[in-house]
């Protein structure tokens, strides 16, 4: 079985309720817990449930791994629940052609349960196949609920009322509310004041999302902090699937919300379509319905940008955006003004944030998007879009 989702959704507090629930109901149930965090916390993990269970090597030749896995799949065994946890590196889980994964030491038998947590899709399905569980966003009252737990500070009426605005800025996400409480806590900044950064500019609510905090349910030297919990997400699938962070970098020069495929670079292949699935796997993008329409998560789009920021990429990946909008932007005739509508909020928050560059292809854009505009009766923006390609 396997629990998948965004990181910093919960997976791992589900799954240490379904331990505690597990060992309350069934006393004689043996619980064990894998953190998939490198190989080294895997190889210190088998040890210790080695050391529990009794299990030894009798020459230097044997690995404990296998030894635990044979012991726990045998009669000797019992009964046991076996967490697999953060298990979101392919080739970690799975193993190479020189190295051995995870989970080649898993125990087997009908006495025991293993139950996976995972923000890939990919290793979810390959694993659980059809026996997943899609952890979703939490809803009003539970992200309340756990905001108020954490929260230190007494609050005033005036607090109260901003709460509802706040969890929906931190998009009821548990890893992003427990941060913005640790912060609250510890700096005793006013909700307002703290909502008014993550309002604010980009490179502030970045800087808040990107902050490191103590969380006692979380890994020692693990990321605690959203933005950087996400990154290295980023890394995985960089290292897997160029296509995919090709694909990840465009939308994030484009508005989040109601991206149509046919703007997507190589929309018409199927490399685009399994970098789609990749990225809805981790749920960076969210399909609606059966429409090749698709949401990107709103702190996932930021947290985009500040990495493509970091890698000296931005202005490249932009440059790469403004082209593929030229390339695909419909005639501005009525006949094709349902998929200009759809294209236009894109187009312009790509020339928005490049205002800085003057280049023939961004001028070319400029005149697309004020044509369509003047079209469309939108005539003050159309003259704005026209007088800047003058300038």
């Amino acid at each position: 079985m396997a629990l998948v989702g965004l990181g910093g959704i919960g997976k791992t507090q589900i799954a240490l309720r379904f331990a505690y629930d597990i060992k309350a109901s069934q006393p004689d149930c043996s619980i064990f817990w894998v953190p998939v965090l490198s190989h080294g916390s895997v190889e210190q993990a088998y040890v210790e449930i080695a050391r529990k269970l009794g299990v030894q090597k009798k020459t230097d030749d044997e690995d404990i791994k296998e030894l635990v896995r044979q012991y726990l799949s045998s009669d000797k065994g019992g009964n046991w629940l076996f967490v697999v946890d953060n298990a979101d590196d392919q080739e970690l889980f799975f193993g190479s052609d020189d190295k051995a994964g995870v989970e080649e030491y898993l125990p087997e038998g009908e006495n025991g349960l293993i139950l996976l947590t995972t923000r890939s899709r990919q290793v979810a399905v390959q694993f659980a196949q059809s026996k997943i569980i899609d952890i979703e966003e939490m809803d009003s009252n539970e992200a309340t609920l756990l905001l108020q737990k954490y929260l230190a500070q007494r609050q005033t009426p005036q607090d109260e009322a901003l709460l509802e605005d706040l969890l929906i800025q931190l998009t009821y996400l548990p890893l992003a509310i427990t941060q913005a409480a640790a912060y609250l806590n510890q700096t005793k900044v006013p909700i307002r004041k703290y909502l008014g950064l993550l309002r604010g500019a980009e490179k502030d609510a970045v800087r808040l999302l990107g902050r490191e905090f103590r969380d006692s349910t979380r890994y020692r030297n693990s990321h605690n902090a959203i933005a950087t919990t996400w990154i290295v997400s980023f890394e995985q699938i960089l290292k897997s699937d160029p296509v995919a962070v090709d694909l990840l970098s465009f939308t994030a020069c484009i508005e989040p919300k109601a991206i149509p495929q046919w703007i997507m670079p190589g929309s018409e292949s199927e490399e685009n379509e399994w970098a789609i699935g990749i990225l809805c796997g981790y749920s960076f993008l969210a399909r609606r319905g059966d429409d090749d329409i698709f949401d990107m998560h709103s702190l996932v789009h930021m947290a985009t940008r500040e990495w493509i920021k970091k890698q000296d990429r931005h202005e490249r990946v932009a440059y790469d955006a403004i082209r593929r909008f030229n390339d695909i932007f419909p005639p501005s005739d009525h006949e094709n003004r349902k998929r200009w509508r759809q294209c236009m909020p894109h187009a312009m928050r790509l020339l928005h944030d490049t205002q800085a560059s003057e280049t023939e292809h961004r001028y070319e854009l400029v005149f697309h998007v004020g044509r369509c505009m003047h079209i469309d009766r939108r005539f003050k923006e159309a003259i704005r879009c026209f007088e800047e390609m003058w300038r």
